[in-house]
């Protein structure tokens, strides 16, 4: 027995507002631009809050967002500041499940697919085998494992780097939790592969079947336990340029050493900050 879902969902919108937009809260006009891009979508959304008495409840947002409002797993995220110059919609497992109750998870991930910066599929499979044991039988090289955590609550591999745009993970919870039948092998997608893999969601129907076994095919998922049946879909893979190895060279040799220079020299007082505001604050989308 097993079940496969969508179980995070994460997209930008570029902001169509300023600090200030004819006197509207910060509130009003993310929410502007969420109906905006998404149309009656989001009008349904938030009439479902409605009928069910709900409302955004205002909560801390997470640089490099100052503002965030959330319900039920779904958090709004955005800025007053200019250089942030979109919101971003990010939905929890819990969020999904929101989402589903309310028919609407397709609408997002269709309308969203082209603004995606990540999105993972879960499978559940219902057994007694151990995370270790079932990676220890996958058979792609190009993933290798990247650590092991057990703690008094489960236990988790990871397989592919945690930093990368596409990465895997394997867990089971002990008991008495809920879960605790079921290991659950999630892959991530981010970045351009959340992009490529929200497309090929689009294009498959929504087929959860296929795509699952294609990403099981991706990391050489071969354990009894991987009991999955049906045909699969090869999933493609986003590779960004690769070709300009000489300016990454000419950042490391030479922009890098004057930069701490000025950082030793307190010319530069906080790096964190000037790294954003001249580095990743115009047209970066991909949070």
């Amino acid at each position: 027995m097993y079940k496969i879902l969508i179980d995070w969902l994460a997209f930008t919108v570029d902001k169509n507002f300023d600090a200030e937009k004819n006197g509207w809260s910060m509130e009003r006009n993310a929410k502007d631009t969420m109906l905006d891009f998404l149309g009656s979508t989001w009008s349904s959304f938030e009439g479902h809050m409605a009928v069910n008495s709900g409302e955004f409840e205002i909560t801390a947002g997470r640089a490099p967002y100052r503002y965030g409002l959330r319900y039920e797993g779904c958090t709004l995220y955005f800025s007053d500041n200019d250089n942030v110059n979109h919101v971003l919609f990010e939905v929890s497992g819990r969020g999904c499940d929101t989402l589903r109750g309310m028919g609407l998870l397709d609408e997002f991930i269709i309308k969203s697919r082209e603004r995606a910066t990540r999105i993972d599929l879960a499978v559940d499979l219902e057994n007694d085998v151990m995370p270790t044991e079932f990676e220890s039988e996958a058979t792609n090289g190009r993933f290798k494992s990247h650590g092991v955590q057990k703690s008094s609550t489960g236990e988790t591999v990871y397989i592919g780097g945690r930093q990368s745009e596409r990465y895997c993970r394997v867990y089971r919870y002990f008991k008495p939790h809920p879960r605790a039948k079921f290991l659950r092998c999630e892959f991530v997608f981010r970045k351009g592969n959340a992009k490529l893999f929200a497309a090929q969601y689009v294009e498959s129907g929504g087929d959860l079947n296929a795509l699952a076994l294609g990403a099981g095919q991706v990391y050489g998922f071969e354990h009894e336990a991987w009991n999955l049946t049906g045909d699969e879909i090869l999933l493609s893979s986003y590779t960004p340029e690769r070709r300009q190895g000489k300016t990454v060279t000419w950042l490391i040799t030479q922009v890098a050493p004057a930069f701490k220079r000025l950082v030793d020299e307190d010319v530069i007082d906080d790096p964190v900050q000037f790294i954003y505001d001249h580095f990743l604050s115009e047209g970066n989308n991909n949070v």
